[in-house]
């Protein structure tokens, strides 16, 4: 019997360090931090979707080269209208994980989906005609109601009502060919980036910088509005929820190219 008695308490003494070990790993499982989202609101589907894919390339891009483990993409059709485009920008709203969105397109960017958005900080990648509403959201480009804007134009055709046009303005600056080949490279399928994808890789970087500044969607906000990111569009900061002197570059068509003519800061 206290041979019997000997053993347990061996086994009991070897037992606890055991449980140590387990209950600090359990400690760590718990310590480690949740994955958040960032929503990409785009149109996937449709007559606007190459600028959608165009978008979504360019943030996964962003994403991949900001060695952020703790952050995911979540890419969201519109839906094609404004009314679907709200709906699903209030379900994004009602997911804990989501803290940060970027919304390119129409639907993406009316006011309306900007409210039903609700708290969630979102960045407006280009000129969709039009204006911040709410302190959560933050207009990537100079606000312009000029038809010739880049609100109107995607690489170089007239998306409103697909009539080529020879020249226009945009606060996008073009990809460069260092860009052009990370973009290419980083997704088969990939076609060669517009201006627009550099807005996007812009707005992504600082939406991702957003989000890790405090984990919550109230830091988030607070980190967009006080930011100043340096990135391929140059300086970015924001004063009444627009960028502070956003260039305006000029574009035209050479030889069914895209080219940019000249750059101008906004006065």
């Amino acid at each position: 019997m206290a041979a019997d008695a000997v053993s347990r308490r061996a086994f009991r003494l070897l037992l606890l360090p055991l449980t140590v070990v387990l209950l600090l790993a359990a400690c760590a499982v718990r310590s480690t931090p949740s994955i958040y989202k960032i929503a990409l609101l785009a149109p996937f589907e449709g007559r606007y979707r190459e600028v959608g894919y165009d978008a979504l390339y360019a943030a996964r891009l962003a994403l991949a080269e900001a060695n952020a483990p703790h952050i995911e993409l979540l890419a969201v059709d519109d839906g094609g209208t404004t009314e679907r485009a709200a709906d699903r920008a209030q379900a994004l709203a009602q997911d804990p994980a989501v803290l940060t969105a970027i919304v390119v397109g129409f639907a993406a960017a009316d006011a309306e989906t900007q409210v039903a958005f609700a708290d969630v900080p979102i960045v407006v990648a280009g000129n969709w005609g039009t204006q911040p509403v709410g302190a959560e959201t933050f207009l990537l480009t100079r606000f312009s109601d000029d038809t010739t804007s880049d609100a109107q134009f995607y690489a170089g055709a007239r998306v409103l009502d697909e009539t080529p046009v020879q020249e226009w303005v945009s606060s996008a600056a073009p990809p460069d060919t260092d860009f052009s080949a990370r973009y290419r490279a980083a997704d088969t399928f990939a076609p060669p980036p517009t201006p627009l994808a550099t807005l996007v890789y812009d707005a992504m970087r600082m939406a991702i910088r957003a989000t890790t500044s405090g984990a919550t969607r109230t830091s988030a906000t607070h980190a967009l509005d006080q930011i100043d990111y340096e990135g391929i569009n140059g300086e970015i900061r924001f004063a009444a929820h627009t960028w502070i002197d956003a260039p305006e570059i000029r574009y035209h068509i050479v030889d069914g190219e895209v080219v940019a003519l000249a750059s101008d800061a906004q006065q």
